[in-house]
């Protein structure tokens, strides 16, 4: 549904700000310069700003995008703010995961993180970091409490290793099918 064209309860009008748009009973597809989400769920979202409270949507694009006990499949934005939230994959310029967020995989120039959780943080300029726990970090530069299982030079060895392992393998199979 395009934000120029609300039909039925789900979507509501603000008179003050014709471009706003608020989500009360779930969307397939929504496009407008604010959004707001609040106990609902949205399929696609794209705007200049989006708000999820208590929601859910599987993909988002916006130049800003604020969540609040809320779940994300795919969120790309400028500027990512989260706060007891997940999401599968973030790409931002600028992204700050807050007490009790947790994402799959998160890349951005600036990554910020507190009290939170990521399987990977790529962050190509800085990483913050507080009480923060990933399987993976890859950064220029790190400050902060981080416990990564897998640095860059623990990739390298675990890679090793694998390949090690895996090469083992087959050179033992011959033997295997001989018998």
């Amino acid at each position: 549904m395009n934000a120029d064209m609300p039909e039925g309860p789900a979507g509501e009008w603000d008179d003050a700000d014709a471009n706003e748009f608020d989500i009360e009973f779930g969307e397939e597809a929504i496009s407008a310069d604010v959004v707001n989400v609040t106990q609902s769920s949205a399929e696609s979202v794209e705007a200049e700003e989006v708000h999820l409270r208590q929601s859910a949507a599987q993909t988002i694009d916006a130049d800003t995008v604020d969540m609040t006990w809320s779940a994300a499949q795919v969120v790309e934005a400028e500027t990512v703010n989260m706060d007891q939230s997940a999401v599968l994959s973030i790409r931002a310029e600028s992204a700050n995961l807050g007490q009790g967020a947790s994402a799959g995989v998160i890349m951005g120039q600036e990554v910020s993180l507190e009290n939170s959780a990521a399987v990977a943080v790529i962050g190509q300029h800085q990483v913050n970091a507080s009480g923060v726990r990933t399987v993976l970090l890859i950064a220029r530069e790190v400050s902060g409490d981080v416990r990564a299982l897998l640095d860059p030079r623990g990739a390298l060895f675990f890679g090793l290793g694998i390949g090690g392992v895996l090469g083992l393998l087959s050179l033992l199979r011959p033997f295997r099918r001989r018998r």
